[in-house]
């Protein structure tokens, strides 16, 4: 749930590709491992709050990216294997082509909640993220505007930063072979509470902007356009889903505020 540090963030993600008009395939570690992510033709592939991964799962992703693949992951990707042990040197930073301070979280600074609803005014910190690039849609010099934390002394190493904060890289890409990996040094806690906003479309707007390009990047897009008026993009609360039945298409429009 959304007062849930840890579940918000990650279902933070299911909800922003579903408020993009996307489905989702959920994949285990030993699937990774065992070279499922091209096996089954995926083209991106998100791993949020992927702090603990084994050798066997990094090298399935290196595979992956240098396959044509694109990764994308949020904060602390691979400081640590399966068994939690802190690594060093990583793997995942050579992949991600970032360089990494040592191990240190972010930490929340406002009062919890009186309700247990999680912490007065969301997780984290208010971040304007300022892009130095053009990348799919998003303009270089445009400003986003999201809230969350990010990772104590990242800095781009071989990756390029496409986007950044007063306080560091923001957006990190780090081609690899035929695909790219991309660091999204900022998480979404507070996605699911921003869906329930007055006006959930402007709450969500930079977020889900950031999201999209990422998609247009890998190559994906929606079976299925749906927009509640001419120009419009998906509506954010409204989940589809694309069906066949022999030679029938099947589409289903579920209410998911």
């Amino acid at each position: 749930g959304q007062s849930n540090y840890a579940a918000a963030g990650r279902e933070g993600f299911y909800k922003l590709l579903e408020d993009l008009g996307c489905q989702y395939v959920c994949v285990s570690s030993r699937q990774v491992e065992r070279g499922e992510l091209l096996a089954r033709g995926f083209k991106l592939f998100i791993v949020p709050r992927g702090l603990a991964l084994s050798g066997a799962e990094v090298a399935g992703l290196k595979t992956f990216v240098e396959a044509g693949g694109v990764l994308v992951t949020d904060l602390m990707a691979g400081r640590m294997n399966e068994n939690g042990r802190v690594l060093e040197p990583r793997a995942m930073d050579e992949l991600l082509g970032v360089k990494r301070a040592p191990f240190a979280f972010e930490q929340e600074t406002k009062d919890e909640a009186s309700d247990g609803g999680g912490y007065k005014g969301g997780f984290g910190r208010k971040l304007e993220l300022g892009m130095l690039a053009d990348f799919h849609g998003l303009k270089k010099d445009e400003k986003l505007a999201l809230q969350g934390f990010q990772e104590p002394g990242l800095e781009a190493g071989a990756a390029k930063a496409l986007a950044q904060t007063a306080t560091g890289p923001a957006l990190l890409e780090h081609p690899a072979g035929k695909g790219a990996a991309y660091t999204l040094n900022v998480d979404i806690p507070n996605y699911l509470a921003e869906r329930g906003a007055k006006d959930p479309s402007a709450a969500t707007r930079d977020t889900r902007r950031l999201m999209a390009a990422l998609l247009e990047r890998a190559g994906t897009a929606p079976a299925v356009k749906v927009s509640a008026k001419a120009g419009a993009g998906h509506p954010v609360g409204l989940e589809t889903f694309r069906y066949t039945l022999g030679e029938a298409e099947l589409v289903a429009v579920h209410v998911n505020g």
